[in-house]
């Protein structure tokens, strides 16, 4: 392989490691603030956030790889257009892959289709990681020679 492969190949993975990071660390927060604000900071503990963090992580992991995995194909779709057209089209594309990749892998979690308000919380996130992991995958691809 050339060493432009391995610098794509490993773009691809930081990218899919920070994503996780990010998404899995804000989530965490989040989850770990509402009951401190809805009530006693006494009925939380700090188990709380490792609890939200190992399970946010576990069940984005999966979304994840799944993105990683088809930024290849996407990639080499993307390839045959101009810059803003490009960038366009790769938010639309990647958006796509979010919503289906997070919509298979919740129907496996789910052994079918999800109650409706947690397929939508998943597909959201879904969005969401796949929109980070592409701005993030743009920024390495662009400083990381």
């Amino acid at each position: 392989m050339k060493s432009s492969s391995w610098r794509k190949i490993i773009c691809r993975l930081l990218a899919g490691i920070v994503a996780t990071l990010l998404m899995t660390v804000t989530l965490s927060i989040i989850m770990y603030t509402i009951p401190l604000i809805l009530s006693s900071p006494s009925e939380t503990s700090e188990f709380t956030f490792v609890f939200w963090f190992v399970s946010i992580g576990i069940f984005i992991s999966p979304v994840t790889a799944g993105c990683t995995i088809l930024s290849f194909f996407i990639d080499r779709f993307l390839d045959r257009f101009e810059s803003k057209e490009k960038y366009n089209k790769g938010l639309v594309i990647y958006s796509i892959l979010g919503i289906i990749v997070s919509f298979g892998y919740s129907i496996i979690l789910f052994d079918g289709l999800p109650i409706l308000a947690a397929g939508i919380a998943y597909l959201i996130m879904g969005l969401v990681l796949a929109n980070i992991f592409y701005h993030i995958l743009l920024f390495f691809n662009k400083y990381i020679k």
